[in-house]
């Protein structure tokens, strides 16, 4: 990626809006969309991924992040870390981490005092030969950016002299659910 001075790189680059199914996304609370992907992806996710998509999959909880990661890796080539990589408690996550970031991203990644709740953005893509990476945050067709999110993700920008990567999740409007009709009574 081009390297640009700190002061000219935008925090975040949005990109194209990715288009999911609503059946897909109530096949994904029953727990199987999880498990068919991760046979599938063995290079996006992991064990550690399906647990914490199978613990929350009834809110259909990592749904979108999972979505996304799995489209970036189909048109990049690109590895994923998916959510909380940035925990002490999620070891291989943390020792890909360690491989492929600099010291001073990774303390950005990990303060929570600084940038207050705002967790890591939801994915770290990064070439299988670890020559290079790019975050990328994922937002549901509901949900929104935080001010603390912005500021976290500023630092990261600025840091590594790339934005975090935005992408918006969007519904099909071709897969909305069918409501039944009421019949009328003669």
């Amino acid at each position: 990626m081009e390297q640009r001075s700190p002061s000219s790189v935008l925090p975040l680059l949005e990109l194209a809006p990715l288009i999911v199914q609503r059946s897909e996304h109530q096949r994904w609370r029953t727990g199987t969309v999880a498990e068919e992907w991760l046979q599938a992806n063995p290079l996006v996710f992991d064990s550690d991924d399906l647990r914490l998509a199978v613990v929350r999959r009834k809110q259909g909880r990592h749904y979108f992040e999972w979505a996304a990661a799995r489209h970036l890796h189909k048109i990049t080539g690109f590895n994923a870390l998916v959510c909380k990589y940035e925990f002490a408690t999620h070891r291989a996550k943390r020792a890909i981490v360690k491989q492929l970031l600099p010291p001073t991203v990774d303390r950005i990644l990990r303060d929570r005092k600084r940038y207050g709740s705002a967790q890591a953005p939801d994915l770290l893509m990064y070439a299988p030969d670890f020559t290079a990476f790019f975050f990328c945050e994922v937002k549901g067709p509901t949900d929104r950016l935080r001010p603390e999110q912005l500021r976290k993700f500023s630092a990261i920008a600025k840091v590594t002299r790339q934005p975090v990567h935005l992408i918006r999740v969007r519904w099909d409007v071709h897969d909305e659910p069918v409501v039944p009709r009421q019949m009328s009574r003669p």
